[in-house]
This record gives C-alpha cells, sequence and structure tokens, in this order.
C-alpha cells in the first residue's frame, strides 16, 4: 500500500490539516500586555473602584492606556479570543467581603469574590478567564471591599503583587 500525506510542501515549519493539505505553523500571542499598580491605592468602602494600573511592563501594541483611562483596548484588526489574568493583593484589614470585578465595555464579565477577610494578614484575589473580543472592545479591573472604612490594595514596580495581564490566542 502507498502513504499518501496530502498536497503541499512539507517540512519543519508547517503542519499536516485535516482537509490533507500543508500549512505554516506558528503564529504570535499579539497583542499581550502585563501592567501593575505602581504604589498602593486606597479603595472606598462598598464601592466598585477601577484600579489605576499606571506600570506597564509588557505592551506588544500599544494597547493598554496606563495614564487616564487604565484600560486594555483591542486595536483594529486584532479582534479573537483572548486570555485575560489577574491578581489583587488586599492589605491586612477586616472585611466581609472583597470583589474584582472584570468588565468588557464597562459591563460586568467575570466576578471573583474573597469572604470573611480578616486583619492578621495580606490576601491575594486571583483568576483567569478566556474572552472573545473584537475591535475597540475594553477591558478594565474594578475592585470593591466593605471593611467600613477606606483600605488600600497593595502596588509594586518590581513584582507583580496587583496586576492585569492579557494576550490574543493564536
Amino acid at each position: 500500500a502507498t502513504a499518501r500525506l496530502g498536497s503541499g510542501t512539507a517540512s519543519s515549519s508547517t503542519f499536516l490539516r485535516g482537509d490533507n493539505t500543508f500549512a505554516s505553523a506558528g503564529g504570535a500571542n499579539t497583542p499581550a500586555f502585563q501592567v501593575l499598580l505602581g504604589s498602593a491605592q486606597s479603595i472606598p468602602n462598598s464601592s466598585f473602584t477601577k484600579i489605576q494600573f499606571n506600570t506597564e511592563s509588557i505592551d506588544t501594541d500599544s494597547a493598554f492606556d496606563s495614564s487616564t483611562n487604565y484600560r486594555f483596548t483591542v486595536p483594529s484588526g486584532k479582534g479573537g479570543n483572548y486570555l485575560f489574568s489577574y491578581g489583587i493583593q488586599f492589605l491586612a484589614f477586616d472585611a466581609v467581603r472583597c470583589l474584582a470585578s472584570l468588565r468588557k465595555n464597562g459591563t460586568e464579565v467575570h466576578q471573583s469574590e474573597l469572604n470573611d477577610h480578616t486583619s492578621s494578614d495580606n490576601a491575594t484575589l486571583s483568576a483567569s478567564i478566556v474572552l472573545p473580543l473584537v475591535a475597540t472592545d475594553y477591558i478594565e479591573l474594578f475592585v470593591f471591599q466593605n471593611s467600613g472604612s477606606t483600605n488600600n490594595i497593595r502596588g509594586a514596580t518590581t513584582e507583580a503583587v496587583t496586576y492585569l495581564g492579557g494576550f490574543k490566542l493564536i
């Protein structure tokens, strides 16, 4: 019997697709970004507050606004599925609830919750989600705490303590 390997040219940079043709492998997971909260941010009691990510460690397409809107906007022609991850470190304080709210175009698409946070230690709330996005969609991260007074989330410029990151899946 004769083995048939499809049409096209086989090489180390191609793969055999399900339709029996060879295609180029690879691609880039861009746009990609990671931003940090440069210093502690005050979070008022019982209201959602946008995290002001002002330190960019990665921003391949200059798609994150780290000076005014503090959000990622999908560039023209870069729609697709994106993986986002975030972490928020709450400093030592008493709160019944600490929430993170990831929002797409101003509407919540994911919420994480930390209940019964005690003052004895810091706590980090983190999560990941895949979202389908089109050009001009934007992503923001908000935080909520109900300790009874204003409290801080932790920032740092040398480590990802409070962060938001994402990239397009290929």
